[in-house]
């Protein structure tokens, strides 16, 4: 019977630290693991690329995607990439998620060294909050011309 009991404490330990590191019930804000920082109200950047995954998908928004996409914002330089100096990237690519487009263009207009790209936050602030309303089955009603809910994809 003792026996029993210490392979029960320990299953239910286990079961118990496995739940520790998820936020799925918490206050955090989607994205903060993808390492591209929180604005001054600690909302997560989460990265141009994951803007595009839902915005594509979007039928108010297919349009203004495809327009940014092809955009100076992306490809607009052929000597700024994701390895120039911080000078360049503060304005070409503030939070670094240039790379996360790169999927999106044709790869002759990725440089080398990395795409460096002007992404979405950067003018409509971070996209954290956004992000997990949309994973809010209540929220997504709310959302006019969504489709669905595409998974996110690795952004590296």
């Amino acid at each position: 019977m003792k026996k029993y009991f210490s392979w029960f404490i320990l299953a239910l330990l286990v079961g118990l630290l496995a739940g520790c590191g998820s936020s799925r019930d918490s206050a955090s804000t989607a994205g903060a693991d993808d390492g591209f920082g929180a604005d001054p109200q600690g909302t997560a950047y989460v990265g141009a690329g994951t803007c595009v995954d839902c915005h594509q998908t979007m039928s108010f928004s297919e349009e203004a995607v495809a327009g940014y996409l092809a955009s100076k914002h992306v490809v607009h330089s052929s000597h700024i990439n994701a390895g120039s100096d911080a000078y360049c990237l503060d304005c070409h690519d503030p939070i670094g998620d240039g790379g996360t487009l790169e999927q999106y263009i044709d790869a002759a207009d990725v440089p080398a060294e990395g795409l460096a790209a002007v992404g979405c936050e950067n003018c409509h602030g971070a996209g954290g909050r956004t992000l997990r309303r949309r994973s809010d089955p209540e929220q997504q009603s709310r959302l006019p011309g969504l489709r669905q809910v595409p998974q996110r994809r690795s952004a590296r």
